[in-house]
């Protein structure tokens, strides 16, 4: 998702229905909720469901600020919010 943000052609792409999630949301829920699961499944078959809910709405929110900025997110930026999830995933609770 993060890379997806940082390719100039996917991120103005993706923009409209970033900037509209909200509504998108309300309108069609099912169909957002099909979408969050097949980005979360192959996730949560690894660290479980809660931990890629929780991912999922980590590197959305990264995305969502950064395409409402219309800015990529620098490598950087993509590295450290990579590297802090899978430190969450991977604790002993």
């Amino acid at each position: 998702m993060l890379d997806q943000a940082r390719d100039p052609k996917a991120a103005a792409a993706t923009r409209p229905f970033v900037a509209n999630a909200d509504r998108l949301a309300i309108d069609f829920p099912d169909d957002v909720a099909r979408s969050r699961a097949r980005i979360e499944a192959p996730l949560a078959a690894v660290v479980g469901a809660d931990d890629a809910h929780a991912v999922y709405h980590l590197i959305m929110g990264v995305v969502h600020e950064a395409l409402g900025q219309r800015r990529a997110p620098s490598r950087r930026e993509a590295d450290a919010v990579t590297e802090f999830a899978i430190r969450g995933c991977t604790v002993d609770g």
